[in-house]
């Protein structure tokens, strides 16, 4: 059995993979066991990493709709009567031409 600063070295090690605390007791009791089968580990990491793609795509889809957002504000800061189209209700952007 691995002593505890083994233990703290190895959960701060699969921390830093972005493995949670409950996901690091399923790691910690497999790392207990006599036979220690790599295949529930790795289905473990494929299936972080599937999370974090997901999570990279959505940053990316919400990178894209704030680069929209800050052209619009760009946009709207040039003209004399400015008003932020992102303070402003969706409808009354619609009916003022704005998008």
């Amino acid at each position: 059995m691995p002593c505890k600063s083994e233990t703290l070295a190895f959960m701060r090690r699969v921390q830093g993979l972005g493995f949670k605390l409950s996901e690091i007791r399923g790691l910690l009791s497999l790392r207990g066991r006599r036979m220690q089968p790599c295949a529930p580990v790795r289905r473990r990491l494929q299936t972080k990493l599937a999370d974090v793609r997901q999570k990279l795509e959505n940053l990316k889809k919400l990178e894209c709709e704030l680069q929209l957002a800050l052209r619009s504000c760009d946009k709207e800061l040039r003209k004399q009567d400015a008003h932020c189209p992102i303070l402003q209700d969706g409808d009354a952007q619609k009916k003022d031409g704005r998008r």
